[in-house]
């Protein structure tokens, strides 16, 4: 069997529906309202908590034969993924707080991040310098005039109460079709938050992996069939924004109901959009059934029952998450003589999550942001060499070894004697000779001409090497120390050239040629180095 790729449509209508029905939307069951649970924690604004994520990669056994050490060294790194997040201060969506650790394979870095308004700074354990990000600068918008178009308190407000309006119409109508998994329980239960003892009711949930269709055709029927709280969804859109017209007006852009409520009633304009939206849906559906009746065993490879979701809430009687665990588990069966996944790595993957919160959108005070002299700009950021990125951190830290192991620290440099216009030369004596300016600004170095000296000054800030070099001449001047090279520095078509490995190996690098993959009696010549 043949895993064949599904349509596009089919894939949406799968992964989306499939993470509705996993985020657990139930009817009311024990006496919680669990759909009201959902539509409350789309309501929150500030917080104070803490949250973990695990990523674990599933191997293959036997994923090691052929590998190098580097590609093995990643891969430790990156088969266990951990993010703990263990002091959340969430004031409002633009000013927040948060302390953690990242751990990758064995490793692991603390780091803090500061948010206020359009400002952030972030502080990773190991790094030398602290980074400073101002979001204004990135030059997000394109108004020429950005103040001019800023929300005044009183639209701002109108806004945030339209969304939250619109949040309950949402939850309507998304929210209330999801359908009850078969395996849901939900019972009072004490658990602990935050050291604070707390009454709530646990909402405990499995969906194995062979249950998601039927959960996702379910969904979408409903959401088909509910043609009256769709109706009522896109009525609430257009009526609370279509009548806000100072909202757009202070915002600077046009109204966007505006020409379309001119041309058609408000009527005709909510159904034809319900008429869109019902044929999009329907369409979804037809096009996953379809996938499924040409290709059933294609399902049967990703959703089996060695897949699942497990989750584990706590909820309060204001119906917010207060505590919450869940994992999920992704195990396809390929089978064995699939040529098509023969070589794939993978197994599956294991995600786990947790976290509890307390202070529910009550008043949360964030650390305050406080700058320093030091601080690292994302204009600098980007103007620095990538091996000068890796000494930002110490040795053998994390962010180091992740960077060398990204290849951050590895500078190539590939001249091709066919098509550069200054290309790499094969002396008789069989020495190669390559061009000074084009290899030494390609490794990130200075050139200079000095004529009252009439010599040819390199300077290499990632080695702090300083050569000096007089053109007919192979004396070169290496750190203050004089040396023989094997060539003379030699003018060839207007173009300073020296010898190749003189040259890099005086800046810690070595050379090799190497064939081209569909040309094997074509070669070019590569330098490399580790800084």
């Amino acid at each position: 069997m043949k895993f064949k790729q599904f349509g596009r449509k089919a894939w949406t209508a799968l992964m989306l529906s499939a993470v509705l029905v996993i985020v657990a939307g139930c009817q009311a069951l024990g006496g919680l309202d669990l759909n009201g649970m959902l539509k409350q924690a789309m309501k929150v604004t500030s917080m104070e908590g803490k949250e973990s994520f695990e990523v674990q990669l599933l191997f293959r056994d036997d994923l090691g034969v052929g590998l190098g050490a580097e590609d093995m060294a990643m891969l430790a790194l990156l088969s266990n993924i951990k993010l703990e997040l263990n002091d959340i201060r969430m004031k409002d969506a633009e000013n927040m707080s948060l302390k953690g650790n990242l751990a990758l394979g064995d490793k692991d870095m603390d780091f803090k991040v500061v948010a206020e308004e359009e400002r952030v700074r972030i502080e990773l354990e190991g790094a030398k310098r602290a980074f400073y990000l101002d979001l204004a600068d990135l030059g997000l918008q394109e108004w020429e005039d950005a103040e001019a178009y800023e929300l005044d308190e009183e639209a701002e407000a109108s806004l945030i109460e339209r969304g939250n309006e619109l949040l309950d119409y949402i939850g309507n109508y998304a929210i209330d079709n999801l359908p009850n998994p078969s395996k849901l329980s939900v019972a009072p239960a004490q658990t602990e938050v935050n050291g604070e003892t707390l009454q709530t009711m646990r909402v405990q949930a499995e969906i194995g992996g062979d249950e998601v269709l039927p959960l996702v055709h379910a969904y979408l029927d409903a959401l088909i069939a509910d043609e009256e709280g769709l109706t009522e969804l896109v009525t609430a859109v257009i009526t609370l924004f279509s009548e806000e017209t100072d909202i757009w007006e202070a915002a600077g852009v046009p109204d966007p109901f505006e020409s379309s409520l001119t041309e058609q009633s408000q009527e005709e304009f909510i159904q034809e959009g319900v008429t869109e939206i019902l044929g999009l849906l329907g369409e979804l559906q037809t096009e996953l059934r379809t996938a499924q009746a040409e290709e059933p065993e294609s399902f049967d490879v990703l959703l089996n029952e060695n897949s699942y979701f497990k989750t584990e809430i706590y909820v309060d009687s204001k119906l917010d998450i207060r505590k919450k665990s869940s994992e999920i588990v992704f195990k396809p069966s390929f089978p064995e003589d699939d040529e098509y996944w023969y070589d794939f790595p993978l197994e599956g993957f294991v995600i786990r999550t947790s976290g509890e919160q307390w202070n529910v959108n009550g008043e949360v005070t964030p650390e305050r942001l406080v700058t320093a002299r030091t601080d690292l700009s994302l204009d600098k950021l980007f103007e620095m060499e990538s091996y000068e990125l890796v000494r930002l951190f110490d040795e053998d830290t994390l962010m180091n070894d992740l960077l060398r192991q990204m290849g951050f620290a590895l500078q190539t440099v590939e001249l091709y004697p066919e098509f550069d216009p200054n290309p790499p030369i094969l002396t008789p004596d069989g020495i190669t000779l390559i061009p000074l300016r084009d290899t030494t600004e390609a490794l990130g170095a200075q050139l200079a001409y000095l004529a009252d000296t009439n010599t040819y000054d390199v300077y290499d800030p990632a080695t702090g090497t300083y050569l000096k070099f007089r053109k007919g001449s192979n004396r070169v001047t290496v750190n203050d120390v004089d040396t023989n090279w094997s060539y003379p520095a030699t003018i060839i078509g207007g173009t300073m050239y020296v010898p190749a490995r003189n040259y890099i190996e005086a800046l810690g690098g070595t050379l090799y040629w190497d064939t081209f993959y569909f040309a094997e009696d074509e070669k070019y010549l590569v330098l490399e180095r580790e800084l």
